[in-house]
């Protein structure tokens, strides 16, 4: 009974050191692919005032959906204040990963590079002079 016991002891032993360790998940391979939902602008929450040519711009909303094929479609909801016109935006293109950076280049609706970063479920993007835009899906 003794030596039964050891050895069941022994097996289970064994079996709790096997090959199921869980290592992290390094981010930078993790899937951004989903709609991610701005949250704030510059530390602040939605509506955002931005200037933009003499003209004072509210960001009402925006949506970043990213496709695991390298594309991006983009839709900004904003109001004119000198007018109370409210508008939407679009705009499509593509996005590359390097490392913890991610690249997003428009091809249409917009010009120009915009980098940040993004974990999955959060996406951090740097709009120059337009400050730190951070999404959540």
């Amino acid at each position: 009974m003794r030596r039964g016991l050891v050895g069941a002891l022994g097996l289970i032993l064994l079996m709790s050191c096997g090959g199921d360790s869980v290592s992290p998940t390094n981010p930078n391979n993790v899937s951004l692919a989903g709609t991610y939902t701005l949250r704030t602008i510059n530390s602040s929450g939605l509506p955002y005032a931005i200037q933009s040519s003499g003209t004072t711009v509210q960001i009402t909303g925006d949506q970043v959906t990213v496709a695991d094929g390298g594309s991006f479609s983009e839709t900004t909801s904003y109001k004119v204040v000198a007018t109370g016109a409210s508008q939407v935006g679009s705009s499509t293109g593509t996005w590359a990963r390097a490392g913890s950076t991610i690249t997003f280049t428009f091809l249409t609706g917009g010009s120009g590079v915009i980098t940040g970063s993004g974990d999955g479920t959060n996406l951090t993007l740097v709009l120059g002079a337009l400050g730190t835009w951070v999404y959540t899906k």
